[in-house]
């Protein structure tokens, strides 16, 4: 296992321990979601300092995967499940080069590549840790940048991967990174449109599109010829 990671699990493991010890001993149980929430961002924060164009991404993706998900009526659990798995999503972004994630300019295919494994390091670091929740967010975590229509999970967990990747996009696109310009938001939506059904879930993108008050996902999909 390479150090890095062993560092993230121990980091990520310390700041669940520390949310869940104080959730249980001091905390009122109405407040045990707010301070483990607290607990995940700060060590999101943490992360991003890596990644100055990449500030509050984190925190942005899980606030937008909520209104989406309320939106979608899912249940509490699943819900924070989702927020949970949000602000953790980028945690392996520890062992990506601090040059790769801040390279002003396109990123050649090698770069990307090690930008991409991110996803993966970050599932990897949350299933080191035990507990059936963490699980489930690694799972999340793991499978939020597959396309869509190869999205091999059961349908609970792919109706919140969905989600989380369909926040995650947006955001991204929107606010863009050093090595990539943000789009506009109509921009976006055309990108979104133009992977309904194959890359992102359809359900989640017109929950989007109606959280932020962007016009309707079905006359859209009529105007650029379907799903197809």
């Amino acid at each position: 296992m390479a150090p890095w990671i062993l560092v993230a699990i121990l980091a990520v493991s310390g700041a669940v321990s520390l949310g869940l010890l104080y959730n249980s001993l001091i905390v009122l149980p109405r407040e045990m979601h707010r301070v483990y929430r607290e607990t995940l961002l700060s060590l999101a924060l943490l992360v991003e300092s890596k990644q100055p164009s990449a500030k509050g991404h984190c925190e942005r993706v899980a606030d937008l995967s909520l209104r989406i998900g309320r939106a979608i009526r899912l249940s509490m659990a699943d819900q924070h499940i989702l927020e949970y798995a949000a602000l953790m999503h980028d945690v392996g972004k520890v062992g990506v080069r601090a040059d790769v994630l801040n390279k002003e300019g396109p990123l050649t295919p090698e770069e990307q590549q090690e930008l991409q494994l991110h996803t993966l390091h970050s599932a990897a670091i949350l299933d080191e840790i035990s507990g059936e929740g963490l699980r489930e967010m690694a799972e999340l975590v793991g499978w939020h940048e597959t396309p869509w229509e190869e999205v091999a999970t059961g349908a609970r967990l792919k109706r919140l991967v969905g989600v989380l990747a369909v926040a995650e996009a947006w955001d991204t696109l929107t606010h863009g990174r050093a090595y990539e310009a943000p789009l506009s938001a109509e921009e976006a939506k055309g990108r979104l449109l133009r992977g309904v059904g194959t890359l992102y879930c359809e359900e989640a993108v017109e929950a989007l599109f109606a959280v932020t008050g962007i016009p309707g996902l079905l006359p859209e999909l009529e105007r650029v010829g379907g799903l197809a």
